[in-house]
């Protein structure tokens, strides 16, 4: 941070630019410090356990959930994926907008048997002339379940197909005051306080 005893009572015009590159180099190592993943950067876990992956404004790509305790956070209400996220071990995803886009009109997101997720405050959206899913769990086998808990998050679109595809027991999918603008309702789930 430049103080105002750093600079001196000659202040010419070199130095002035000098200070604004300080300046800049300083705010750029501030946002490094945060985390902060940028629209032109893809999603990726860099540590085996335990990633936090922050979201900022912009359009992402999907990505896959490989590593065990990573948590997702969108950084704001622009904070959107617009192509599959495939999750394949326990995670948190907060405040997260998926939606549906000419590169993808499946599913939004895939959680494969044994993986556990918590959607917090997140948005679904699909558009007209799509049929498939929103949120699709995978098939049990061998005893092995998908699971997930949808906490205050909205599912917008049309009224076709299932919001979530839960092919195993509706206790396995949780929503609790979730609000379904779709009208299709949460088919295969518990649900407290939805709307």
């Amino acid at each position: 941070m430049i103080r105002p005893n750093d600079i001196p009572l000659d202040v010419s015009e070199g130095l002035v630019e000098k200070l604004k590159v300080d300046n800049q180099q300083i705010i750029n190592d501030f946002v490094i410090t945060l985390g902060v993943t940028a629209a032109t950067e893809a999603i990726k876990e860099s540590s085996e356990v335990d990633n936090a992956i922050t979201i900022a404004s912009g359009d992402y790509g999907g990505w896959f959930s490989s590593k065990p305790g990573s948590i997702y956070k969108g950084l704001s209400a622009k904070s959107r994926v617009t192509r599959l996220v495939r999750i394949d071990q326990d995670c948190i995803m907060d405040g997260i907008h998926f939606r549906s886009s000419e590169a993808n009109r499946l599913n939004l997101v895939f959680i494969n048997i044994g993986a556990t997720v918590i959607f917090r405050n997140c948005v679904f959206e699909k558009f007209s002339g799509e049929s498939e899913a929103y949120v699709a769990l995978g098939v049990p086998a061998a005893g092995v379940s998908a699971k997930a808990n949808f906490i205050g998050c909205v599912f917008q679109g049309p009224n076709t197909g299932f919001i979530i595809f839960n092919p195993g027991a509706a206790a396995n999918v949780n929503t609790i005051g979730c609000h379904d603008k779709t009208g299709v309702g949460f088919a295969g789930t518990t649900g407290v306080g939805n709307l």
